[in-house]
């Protein structure tokens, strides 16, 4: 009897080995981390306090349905990552409709320094973001002519119908493969933008006030600070230079000194208006090249979309080759329906942020490129 106990408890203990062993023995690797198993997680909503409860309402409908295609159609099995997802119901931005999102996290696995273990990141650059009637990764903004003025980024190419951006992270770094990218599609009714394009010529109006203005408010400005002593107080200055030169050389070097300084020097009126000429001529170069454009510019030309960056009064031209930069745009009102909901997605924007190092994250947005199926969104315009 004694024997059989034993024998019970080294069977338990071995098993409980074993069933531990892997736990902390099993190494740690690339490989292993990326076919990690996990599982979605839904965090907590953002709210605003005084969002209205019906407008709300169908806004979360349109969150969940698309909960539903990411969790269960696009990655239902996630590994080597943990994904979270969450509606955003901010309904800010500056087109006419509520904006809201889906926004999804993938907080990735990683190796301890043991090799013997892993943990999960605190924090992540891998996330997939839906956004209904905004396109705010897309937009800046900049100042022209004391107006704030939308900008947008200029896509690569037109796929089945939706705009199409590849964002490298850095603007200024080549591309390589390990770059991290942002990828995004705009969803819209058929042939039409959200948006319109501020022309070359409107940009040109704008601007060319907006330089004039500067240029008057620094002349402006210095004809107002511009210290102008009394005439006499100068002249006396001038004498007084001209005996310590008298005084101080001889022959030669003195006539030198004298007509060196005689040819040098201003009048304090004469200095100010030198400098406001200086300063004056760096805004006039400006406008002479605006006024250039503007007749000599052939009309279609002008009419093309305004590609600048920058203020007015550092314009060097249009800059419709140089990559990422954005052209000037305002919203267009006549693109949204007034007879839906302001809650109703009228355009989509979707985003997919990628870090190239890690397998994991590169499978997640392989994934979504695969399976997301964009033809529901276009289902889900206007309703």
């Amino acid at each position: 009897m004694r024997n059989g106990r034993i024998g019970t408890w080294v069977l338990v203990i071995l098993l409980a080995f074993l069933w531990h062993v892997p736990l902390h023995a099993q190494e740690c690797d690339a490989e292993s981390v990326a076919r990690k198993p996990s599982r979605w997680k839904k965090r907590e909503d953002f709210v605003p306090p005084n969002a209205r409860k019906e407008p709300l309402a169908r806004a979360k409908a349109v969150v969940s349905d698309i909960g539903r295609m990411m969790t269960e159609e696009v990655y239902p099995q996630p590994r080597g990552c943990n994904p979270t997802w969450r509606g955003d119901y901010n309904g800010g931005g500056p087109y006419p409709s509520f904006s809201y999102s889906f926004n999804s996290g993938y907080f990735m696995y990683y190796c301890k320094a043991s090799g013997k273990e892993m943990f999960v990141g605190a924090e992540t650059e891998t996330w997939i973001d839906i956004v209904v009637n905004n396109s705010g990764v897309l937009n800046g903004n900049m100042e022209l002519n004391g107006k704030r003025v939308l900008t947008m980024r200029r896509h690569n190419e037109t796929r089945d119908g939706m705009l199409y951006y590849e964002i490298p992270r850095s603007d200024t770094a080549p591309r390589t493969n390990d770059m991290n990218m942002t990828y995004a599609w705009l969803v819209t009714y058929p042939g039409k933008l959200p948006y319109r394009p501020i022309s070359r010529k409107e940009y040109l109006l704008e601007a060319r006030q907006e330089v004039l203005k500067k240029q008057q408010q620094v002349v402006a400005a210095m004809e107002k600070t511009t210290v102008i002593r009394p005439a006499a107080e100068q002249e006396a200055q001038k004498k007084k230079r001209i005996e310590e030169i008298e005084n101080g050389y001889t022959g030669n070097a003195r006539e030198a000194r004298i007509n060196r300084y005689l040819k040098d020097y201003r009048t304090d009126e004469q200095r100010k208006q030198e400098s406001i000429a200086a300063v004056s001529a760096n805004y006039q170069k400006t406008l002479d090249l605006m006024d250039g454009l503007q007749r000599n510019m052939p009309e279609s030309e002008l009419l093309r979309p305004a590609v600048v960056q920058g203020p007015a009064n550092g314009f060097q031209g249009f800059q419709d080759g140089t990559p990422h930069i954005h052209m000037l745009v305002r919203p267009d009102p006549e693109y949204f329906d007034k007879r839906v909901s302001r809650t109703t997605p009228q355009f989509f924007t979707v985003v997919a942020l990628e870090e190239a190092r890690l397998p994991a994250s590169r499978e997640v947005v392989a994934a979504f490129v695969q399976k997301f199926r964009f033809e529901r969104l276009k289902q889900m315009l206007g309703k």
